[in-house]
């Protein structure tokens, strides 16, 4: 029995999101890259989710709900056609020096998505 890599999911709110299913399901998993992900998140490496190879089948069937129900959508006309356009940094605050000197996450990185239907950019975290 081998840890195979089941996805690859952007945040830890995915990942954790995730995770949480499989385990109710008592399917154990690994998230692995977690700590560069939240780090760093303008690098976009994403978080690894790995779970047993015998329990691979099952896994990817939560897995795709769980993604179903998560799809990114457009504020404006609601399309799922999406294309990632840049990320964008907010000025810090004295708070966020703080957070960075006692390693919180800041939470201050968005991404920039355009939709392809009706052309409207937007922001995300």
């Amino acid at each position: 029995m081998r840890w195979v890599n089941l996805t690859t999911v952007d945040d830890i709110f995915q990942a954790q999101a995730l995770a949480h299913a499989l385990e109710e399901e008592d399917i154990p998993c690994i998230e692995a890259n977690e700590n560069t992900a939240v780090l760093l998140p303008h690098l976009r490496q994403g978080i690894e989710i790995r779970v047993k190879d015998t329990d691979y089948l099952k896994a990817k069937a939560i897995s795709d709900k769980v993604e179903a129900l998560r799809l990114l959508r457009c504020p404006r006309c609601h399309s799922d056609k999406l294309k990632y356009q840049a990320s964008e940094e907010q000025p810090l605050k004295k708070i966020d020096v703080i957070k960075k000197l006692l390693h919180f996450p800041l939470g201050n990185h968005w991404l920039i998505y355009r939709c392809l239907n009706c052309n409207l950019d937007f922001k995300t975290k």
